[in-house]
């Protein structure tokens, strides 16, 4: 994703806990599904705020589903199309080794995407990333890694709920702030990150092939 066309920020988006959540008890608000074998809780509006954060955004799946994300999940979003950037625990954990990472420190990141991304993304191009299982050490590790802060965002959800309305805010108000400063206009208040990253590690796990590398 470093050559881009787009002008919008660029949005990394998790399903599982994200547009898959996973409620204890799931009330009418959710749809169930099975999607390439597994359950599925879609809450009725993750249509309409996936419609609104892509006014805001070049989105970009970033899951475990890998390149079955486009055609299994994105239909039920308006999603079909989108491109997927690849995580691999297997190469999360080499990276991080290689950047001088021990093995607790390792386990302590979302290793099968945060080592990834300082290869995936432009550092010229802010950026969001929409998930349920980052924390404070995948912010630190992509700081000392060398991305500005400034430029991107880890935005959290709960598994238990998914994507909501003010995720959806939050996200669009930090492109917002982000263009207008691109273009030298005024920038409007950019409402803050909450602090709380869930760190529950649901959904896929399964290792991607060196073949689904792309």
């Amino acid at each position: 994703m470093k050559d881009h066309a787009s002008t919008k920020p660029l949005l990394l988006l998790d399903i599982d806990g994200v547009l898959n959540a996973f409620p204890p008890r799931a009330g009418k608000e959710y749809s169930r599904l099975t999607i390439d074998g597994y359950p599925i809780h879609l809450h009725h509006e993750a249509p309409a705020m996936v419609s609104a954060l892509e006014q805001a955004f070049e989105i970009v799946w970033f899951t475990l589903w890998n390149h079955r994300a486009a055609p299994g999940f994105g239909p039920h979003v308006g999603l079909r199309d989108v491109e997927h950037l690849t995580t691999s625990w297997e190469r999360g954990w080499e990276a991080a080794a290689a950047a001088g990472y021990g093995d607790p420190e390792i386990r302590q990141l979302m290793y099968a995407k945060t080592p990834l991304l300082p290869g995936l993304v432009d550092p010229q191009r802010p950026w969001v990333w929409i998930d349920d299982a980052h924390t404070r050490w995948d912010q630190e590790y992509l700081e000392t890694a060398g991305l500005d802060p400034r430029d991107f965002r880890l935005i959290g959800t709960e598994a238990e709920v998914g994507l909501t309305w003010e995720h959806v805010q939050r996200a669009i108000g930090f492109a917002r702030a982000e263009v207008r400063e691109l273009s030298k206009e005024p920038l409007s208040d950019n409402p803050p990150v909450a602090p709380r990253f869930p760190g529950s590690v649901v959904g896929r796990m399964d290792a991607v092939d060196d073949d689904d590398i792309g």
